[in-house]
């Protein structure tokens, strides 16, 4: 009788995550993963001790995956900040799916996912403070006005519901924060309207 091939959790991983990135989380289940591997489902379950388990693989290796590409984006633009904004977004016409997947469904209850959301707020608020020497408590303010509207953007591209070119996106960004920071810098206390 032939022997089993196994399969290694990083070739499991793999396999999840590109059907994720192409299909969507909601394509995800253990008779498609096996399909992207070529296998039955027995070496999924000797690895994985259940699809949510793999469902939660999947997600911290995207966050990974966008952490990375958030940290990268510092090299890509003279404005550290707007090239975090331009990375986000960038990643959400590149990456449709992933971007659905973390930004865009209910995480309220995964504390997993919270802390690496910290780790990249701290890249995230350490550019703004360089930027414009405000405290980490005010830079948390004028980042949580940038990222309704950057958000928004991305949301938009993802669901390619606006056709924003690079240019377009650039100049809005580049816009928005001037004037939000024209705001912030006039008041003392910005959380008001």
């Amino acid at each position: 009788m032939p022997r089993t091939p196994h399969y290694q959790q990083s070739a499991i991983l793999d396999a999840a995550f590109a059907l994720v990135r192409r299909d969507g989380m909601e394509a995800l289940n253990a008779r498609a993963v096996a399909r992207e591997l070529g296998c039955s489902t027995q070496p999924i379950f000797r690895v994985y001790s259940s699809m949510e388990e793999l469902r939660r693989a999947v997600e911290q290796r995207a966050m990974t995956y966008y952490t990375e590409r958030i940290r990268q984006s510092a090299s890509l633009d003279a404005r550290a900040y707007r090239g975090t904004g331009l990375a986000y977004i960038g990643f959400a016409r590149e990456e449709p799916q992933l971007f659905r997947l973390l930004f865009m469904c209910d995480h309220r209850s995964d504390t997993h996912r919270q802390a690496e959301q910290d780790s990249s707020m701290d890249y995230v608020l350490s550019t703004i403070q360089h930027a414009t020497g405000y405290s980490r408590e005010k830079a948390l303010l004028f980042h949580h006005v940038i990222w309704i509207f950057t958000h928004g953007l991305a949301v938009m591209v993802a669901t390619q519901f606006v056709p924003f070119t690079d240019e377009e996106i650039s100049r809005l960004l580049s816009e928005h924060y001037l004037a939000t920071k024209a705001r912030f810098d006039a008041t003392e206390h910005p959380s008001g309207g």
